[in-house]
């Protein structure tokens, strides 16, 4: 994307509402540790054989709600498993049937902050960058890039309380996202 498309993008993407962007969007994609899925730093090695997972809260809510509207995705820096492992973490949560596809590091060759990691996933959906929702938790490696990319974006983090927010959406939580959202919205 080019630097004046780039600026012209954000210009846009800071005056549409939070139901605007979902309306404009068809696929969200979801980054998975900590945003889908708690990551516990006592544990290691795969999730899917980890003695106990949790959801984050709120996350089930939203996952039914966009699901009849949208395509949603994992797309995730995780490197201990590959995409059968991330599914059958998934699976444990009871979540995987939301997702058509997971676009991880070990099947991209790509971490998110290689410049190619969403192009490359927007090229696999076969879409534009502005159809497409990143949701996650992490400033530097979930939401800029994504931006960079022409992706709309929206932060869920309780632990960045002085985020400048003005290219994207930040919510403390999963239930104050929904609360913006009214039912009958997307």
């Amino acid at each position: 994307m080019s630097l004046i498309n780039s600026l012209h993008f954000m210009s846009v993407h800071s005056q549409l509402s939070l139901v605007d962007l979902f309306q404009q969007t068809d696929v969200v994609l979801f980054d998975w540790g900590n945003t889908l899925m708690l990551d516990f730093p006592h544990y290691s090695g795969k999730m899917y054989q980890w003695p106990y997972i949790e959801l984050v809260a709120g996350v089930m809510p939203l996952l039914e709600r966009l699901s009849d509207s949208h395509r949603l995705y994992v797309a995730t820096n995780a490197q201990d498993s590959d995409k059968s492992e991330i599914t059958a973490a998934l699976e444990r949560a009871s979540i995987a049937s939301f997702f058509t596809d997971i676009f991880c590091q070990r099947e991209l060759g790509l971490t998110k902050t290689d410049n190619d990691y969403y192009p490359a996933i927007i090229r696999a959906l076969a879409c534009q960058p502005q159809q497409v929702m990143m949701i996650g938790d992490t400033i530097k490696t979930d939401i800029m890039p994504a931006l960079q990319t022409g992706l709309f974006a929206i932060l869920v983090n309780a632990g960045l309380s002085n985020v400048q927010a003005d290219r994207f959406y930040h919510f403390a939580t999963f239930d104050q996202l929904m609360a913006k959202l009214s039912p009958d919205s997307l």
